[in-house]
């Protein structure tokens, strides 16, 4: 999602058969991030509505205060 937005990865997930949703919602959760979980869930359900309504939820993505890299990584110290 930082590369691309949405659309792109919607995009880029189906066509190289790696699209799993709920294994994204988990992920998500498991590094708590709620803010980018709610925005996810949101363009899962309007994935379909085209790139105008996704680039809406892009910009709320990247005003999100989570790092999800920062996020990942400190799961990832946490139980390695």
């Amino acid at each position: 999602m930082n590369n691309g937005g949405f659309d792109q990865y919607f995009l880029n997930l189906t066509n190289i058969g790696q699209y799993h949703p709920e294994e994204t919602i988990s992920y998500l959760e498991k590094i708590s991030a709620p803010n980018v979980l709610e925005l996810y869930k949101e363009a899962l359900t309007k994935k379909d509505q085209g790139i105008d309504v996704l680039s809406e939820i892009d910009e709320k993505y990247y005003k999100t205060e989570e790092d999800l890299e920062q996020l990942i990584l400190d799961y990832v110290k946490t139980f390695r």
